[in-house]
């Protein structure tokens, strides 16, 4: 029986193997639900499935993944803390809240528990309660970056008793890696803008830009070529092809787009004071929709329904991980930054440009 046993498994992970390597996302959450109703003894491993899952957006199975991998693990406290991170990425932010109150204050460690308490709190409104918790959690670890900035987010640091400590803490904060650098140096930034004072403001903002810039560069060739690959492929005959396809009719995204500080924000939070609408903030769900369809161009997608794919699908496919993120009811708002990548207007619908600036354009 065990060896019949070890032999059906062997034969379900290859199975999942072989369709992550196929990046076929039906294929993969097959043999994920599979291994789930099996009771699969893969330990440990559950794990790395429930991040592959959060990755792809798909949050009911990475949290039985992640639930499967509480059962079986060594140290319960830290596995029960994996799913607190988990569910605070699935914006369940209350039952992250809920469950790592239950935890020992040592979880992760001292400063780590109570900095995601300060962060859930912060999330959920109560200002006071997660500054309670971040000033904790700087008493356990002076000069840590990404707590001093949450404190900083409570409100006006010009008159606060912790400024001056935040200046003192300079010395711890400069021991830190380049990430949480970066994040005091963006709070010490607005203690600076808080007390107007703009040059030293500018000073600590600019650093702790080079600092993330050094961890995570940005390519101006390749964000190019995918603004480009965006407006191709999208003329009248694209459109016309498009109207023989069948869409879902559905009204439950709100797409706010638009550039960086261009009022974006402000546009979701009007529309989120209704209601029947919430708040689902930058989701970056339609990604996902963009690798399943092989692309952002009109061609990628041209190619898709030539290969089988359709346009019901794909719009399914996002309406399903705007439920996997955002729950199922009311409206949701979609800030997703880049949006405008991803989302192509009916040629109809887009405003027609004034023939003289055509002109005007073709003269140099």
């Amino acid at each position: 029986m065990p060896a019949t046993i070890n032999l059906m498994l062997t034969a379900r992970l290859a199975q999942l193997k072989a369709a992550l390597s196929r990046r076929d996302r039906v294929a993969t959450n097959r043999a994920v639900v599979t291994l789930l109703d099996e009771q699969a003894p893969i330990g440990e491993h559950w794990k790395t499935i429930s991040h592959l899952m959060q990755v792809s957006g798909e949050y009911t199975l990475a949290l039985r993944a992640i639930d499967a991998f509480i059962a079986s693990a060594a140290n319960p406290a830290m596995a029960r803390y994996s799913k607190v991170v988990l569910l605070t990425q699935a914006h369940r932010r209350q039952d992250a809240h809920d469950l790592l109150i239950q935890l020992p204050e040592n979880v992760p460690d001292r400063a780590g528990h109570a900095y995601v308490l300060g962060n859930i709190a912060l999330t959920l409104g109560h200002s006071d309660a997660a500054r309670g918790h971040l000033v904790n959690a700087l008493e356990h670890r002076p000069g840590w970056g990404p707590a001093w900035l949450s404190l900083a987010s409570t409100g006006n640091l010009a008159e606060d008793r912790m400024a001056e400590q935040m200046l003192a803490e300079a010395a711890a904060a400069e021991r830190q890696g380049p990430a949480d650098l970066a994040r005091y140096c963006y709070a010490r930034g607005k203690l600076h803008a808080d007390r107007k004072d703009p040059a030293a403001a500018f000073s600590a903002y600019l650093r702790g830009a080079a600092l993330l810039k050094s961890e995570t560069p940005y390519s101006r060739d390749a964000n190019a070529a995918n603004a480009l690959s965006a407006m191709t492929g999208f003329d009248a005959e694209f459109f016309k092809r498009m109207q023989t396809h069948a869409t879902a009719d559905t009204d439950r995204p709100i797409f706010v787009t638009g550039l960086p500080r261009s009022g974006t924000t402000l546009v979701e939070h009007i529309l989120a004071s209704h209601s029947q609408v919430h708040d689902g903030g930058e989701l970056n769900v339609i990604q996902h929709v963009a690798v399943t369809a092989g692309g952002v161009s009109g061609h990628a997608i041209d190619q898709y329904l030539a290969g089988g794919g359709t346009l019901i699908a794909l719009g399914d496919l996002y309406l399903h991980l705007l439920t996997e993120r955002a729950g199922s009811a009311g409206r949701i708002v979609d800030k997703t930054i880049d949006a405008s990548r991803y989302l192509r207007p009916n040629r109809d619908d887009l405003p027609q440009r004034p023939a003289h600036l055509d002109a005007a354009r073709s003269t140099g």
